[in-house]
């Protein structure tokens, strides 16, 4: 992505302050931003390994790229797969921040908007955020197993960015949290309307 100009250090600040970008692979959230000649330092915080560090605008690992969203693994009393997204708001911002970043009610459960804006203030900038932006998943048969040992019915384990497990096996798809089909412990067996998922899931797997 082509980094954009600003006008002044006080566009920068709004364009990029509390947010979520990419140094390398690596998340980092912005905590301020100054004038330093005709570059701009950024301050920030690396949340993969909870460090804090200066670096300029013009960095050529500075990835300004959307970070990879997808279900996100929440362990509280029980096992939730939330879907986290990038809403399409209007904001003058580069990055994932507090406006533009949602989720979706966890598989098996219906949760008002209330209760998800406060998921997502909890999720934001989280370790359990920060794995998904990595792409660190249990393998299906992780999830599988850890599934098989709990009591709750609502508990459901993502095993990539768009797939999940429930504790009765059922496949879970995507921001809708839609079941799809089964794991039968050696194989998936999808449900004829959603067979062009196939591959898909057999990539996400893996790559995971």
């Amino acid at each position: 992505m082509k980094k954009k100009v600003f006008y002044d250090a006080g566009q920068a600040y709004n364009y990029l302050i509390n947010s979520i970008l990419r140094l390398d692979r690596n998340p980092i959230y912005i905590m301020s931003v100054e004038a330093k000649g005709k570059d701009y330092n950024l301050f920030i915080r690396d949340l993969l390994t909870d460090t804090r560090k200066v670096i300029l605008y013009s960095d050529d690992q500075l990835n300004l790229n959307p970070v990879p969203l997808g279900f996100c693994n929440v362990r509280r009393f029980y096992n939730q797969a939330y879907y986290t997204f990038r809403l399409p708001a209007r904001t003058w911002s580069i990055g994932l921040n507090h406006t533009n970043f949602g989720v979706s009610s966890p598989f098996g459960s219906a949760e008002n908007k209330s209760a998800l804006k406060e998921k997502s203030t909890d999720l934001f900038a989280s370790p359990s955020l920060v794995r998904t932006i990595m792409n660190d998943y249990p393998s299906i048969e992780q999830a599988a197993k850890t599934l098989k040992e709990t009591r709750f019915e609502k508990e459901c384990i993502a095993f990539s960015r768009n797939f999940a497990l429930s504790r009765r096996m059922e496949v879970i798809y995507g921001l809708a949290s839609l079941p799809i089909g089964e794991f039968n412990g050696r194989a998936f067996n999808l449900k004829d309307e959603y067979a062009y998922l196939h591959e898909m899931l057999l990539n996400e797997v893996n790559d995971a």
